[in-house]
């Protein structure tokens, strides 16, 4: 879920957008793009939306407090990208975006980076891609998919380091902590935290559950300040909060419904339902405190 402090947004479906106010405790929904379906690209307060037009890619970016106004625009025809808007909204997006399978394959054809000159990579040593994450002050991304991560260097087509994940199916989350020093990937149950140097896997711990198989973890996000993350265990209707530092328990906080994307504001945790109920719990004064 994207936060630009005072407003939330996310894609409630391939063709909706929802926004909450967390002063006025308003919800209000945008249809986006004509109806045609888009991809949401989490940015810094912004929203990369990608749609694939008969043969071209458009690329919109919008802002958390009003998602109704596209701010900037990007169409590739095949050949260059053609840019309208206010060029200066790009810095706030994900400047990679993948392209759709091709048949009945679910895996992207191909990386293609908004940029002039840019020219699309077929990712020939790299299959199952399904999520692309850049990695801060690099030139390198993180591909994820069908159980794999890859470090990639688009520049020079070369595939790095890579590991397997526990679930094949799994499509998990990728975010990078303290200015891209640590990478954490949600792996079913457990959380891992690489280093990026070397990328090496220096620590691997799952929340403890009160349930005899432990529940799978769904979205994460950092506190604004990364010293805590929250993690989504909808099968047991609860947020799970653990230090940045230890992954050791700090809280765990129970709502009625399953949340499917949480952010926390100050003193208190705003979960959202998967049909756009918000949630809201206060955290406790230790938490509070952190």
């Amino acid at each position: 879920m994207i936060t630009d402090g005072r407003y939330l947004l996310r894609a409630e479906s391939n063709t909706m957008l929802w926004r909450y106010d967390t002063r006025w405790r308003r919800t209000k929904r945008v249809p986006f793009g004509n109806g045609l379906p888009f991809e949401l690209y989490e940015g810094d307060g912004h929203a990369l939306l990608v749609q694939h037009i008969e043969g071209s890619i458009l690329a919109s970016v919008v802002g958390a407090s009003d998602p109704s106004t596209t701010l900037a625009t990007a169409n590739y025809d095949g050949k260059v990208w053609a840019f309208a808007g206010d060029k200066s909204a790009w810095t706030s997006v994900p400047e990679y975006v993948l392209l759709p399978p091709e048949g009945e394959s679910t895996s992207a054809s191909g990386l293609l980076r908004i940029a002039d000159g840019a020219l699309i990579d077929p990712l020939v040593d790299v299959v199952g891609v399904r999520t692309v994450t850049a990695v801060p002050k690099s030139r390198l991304v993180v591909l994820v998919g069908s159980g794999k991560v890859t470090v990639y260097d688009p520049n020079s087509g070369h595939a790095g380091y890579r590991f397997a994940l526990a679930n094949d199916a799994a499509n998990p989350q990728v975010r990078f902590r303290k200015e891209g020093a640590e990478l954490w990937i949600n792996d079913v149950d457990t959380m891992l935290k690489i280093e990026t140097r070397d990328w090496e896997v220096i620590e691997a711990a799952g929340p403890p559950s009160e349930a005899e198989i432990q529940a799978p973890i769904a979205q994460w996000v950092f506190a604004d300040d990364e010293s805590v993350a929250c993690l989504l265990r909808p099968d047991e209707n609860e947020v799970v909060i653990v230090d940045s530092s230890t992954l050791e328990l700090v809280e765990a906080v129970s709502f009625k419904a399953s949340p499917v994307d949480v952010v926390r504001r100050n003193d208190k945790l705003v979960a959202v339902t998967g049909s756009g109920d918000v949630m809201r719990a206060r955290l406790s004064a230790r938490l509070a405190d952190l």
